[in-house]
């Protein structure tokens, strides 16, 4: 009968072990999930963002053949 409750006692520890083992398993999965997924988020806004910058120099280029309208000069409107 001892031996019997020795055993059942060593099977649940074992039991236990395997569990809090596949627990420990799982929660570095999650954690490598989440690092994996922020690390390409990261490098999706790096790409936006230089994205951006490329288009505002671009504009700021393009603005740079064009006089803002205050600063063109459209002659005196009597003249007209």
């Amino acid at each position: 009968m001892m031996e019997t409750i020795k055993t059942l006692i060593v099977d649940k520890e074992v039991s236990s072990e395997k569990r809090d083992e596949r627990k420990r398993w799982e929660k570095e999965e999650v954690v490598k999930n989440y690092f994996e997924i922020q690390t390409k988020k990261l490098e999706i806004d790096e790409i936006n963002a230089r994205a951006a910058a490329k288009e505002v120099g671009q504009q700021a280029e393009g603005a740079g053949d064009r006089l803002p309208l205050e600063d063109q000069d459209h002659g005196d409107p009597l003249d007209r």
